[in-house]
């Protein structure tokens, strides 16, 4: 069974495989900042723009050095594929329940904190 692959197929199918998981990684990450705007909306889409741009050089920088010395500096299709594959795997399973959840848990959290800091305005505004 050694043999029924070469040593080439083989790390490129190790690498195919983490392509996928980094995608799933990604997926992570950026429900992570969709999580962060449904708690904290953001009042201008020029900060929605500029927090994407930020996300999506540390995503090609961090996807670039990963596979740099196993692809030779080459960018083959299929670790943009394994990438965008591990990212839909994500969204359509854990990212529907992380993003949901993990939503409502910090607005719950925070609406007591919001309360009370109108509460803490209020007061403050009727001794000034």
């Amino acid at each position: 069974m050694e043999g029924f692959l070469s040593e080439s197929v083989r790390g490129e199918l190790v690498i195919l495989l983490v392509s996928v998981f980094l995608g799933m990684v990604y997926g992570f990450i950026y429900d992570t900042l969709r999580i962060i705007r449904r708690v904290f909306p953001h009042r201008r889409v020029l900060w929605i723009a500029v927090e994407d741009i930020i996300f999506w050089i540390f995503i090609t920088l961090h996807a670039y050095v990963t596979f740099y010395y196993d692809t030779n500096g080459g960018l083959r299709g299929f670790i943009i594929a394994g990438l965008c594959c591990g990212a839909g795997i994500y969204r359509v399973s854990l990212g529907v329940i992380y993003l949901k959840y993990v939503t409502r848990f910090l607005k719950f959290l925070i609406k007591p904190l919001k309360k009370f800091a109108t509460v803490v305005k209020i007061h403050i505004g009727r001794e000034g």
